[in-house]
């Protein structure tokens, strides 16, 4: 039977390898300025990016299929990201063949928008805007994030 001594020890050394695990995954993100704690690597996350891009593309209807109004997607999202300072970062801009109206950030730099948020914006301004909002989702590594939470909280 182990005694309350080797309980206090036992629970002391639990929360200690747990604060030093916390510990080594903190760092200060570019893109927020803040302490974030991370379990992932960047490049881990471009990996799931990679592996999950397809499918969110086959769950919305495919790539849309007019090349101007992809390339016009591009180009605001380009724009964008010029004025992030994060021009370094890979990003990949795709509109999604559904009316729904949406858009998508995954790890490693995927947007997508798709057609039907498209169609009830009235300027160029609206989509950077939107734009934005999903590049800085990836920018703040919100997804790497939310699973060290997840993990941590398990």
């Amino acid at each position: 039977m182990i005694g309350p001594t080797w309980r206090r020890i036992g629970g002391f050394l639990a929360a200690a390898v747990a604060l030093l695990t916390a510990l080594a995954g903190c760092a200060v993100n570019p893109a927020t300025g803040r302490q974030q704690f991370s379990l992932l690597s960047p490049q881990q996350e471009a990996s799931i990016g990679q592996r999950e891009f397809p499918r969110l593309v086959e769950q919305f209807g495919g790539e849309y299929g007019d090349p101007a109004l992809q390339a016009y997607v591009e180009r605001v999202g380009r724009d964008v990201v010029q004025a992030t300072g994060t021009a370094g970062q890979r990003y990949s801009f795709t509109v999604l063949d559904s009316d729904l109206p949406n858009a998508f950030a995954l790890p490693g730099g995927y947007v997508s928008v798709t057609r039907g948020l498209l169609a009830l914006m009235n300027d160029e301004a609206e989509l950077a805007g939107v734009m934005a909002h999903e590049i800085a989702h990836v920018t703040a590594r919100h997804s790497a994030e939310r699973y060290s939470q997840s993990t941590l909280a398990q």
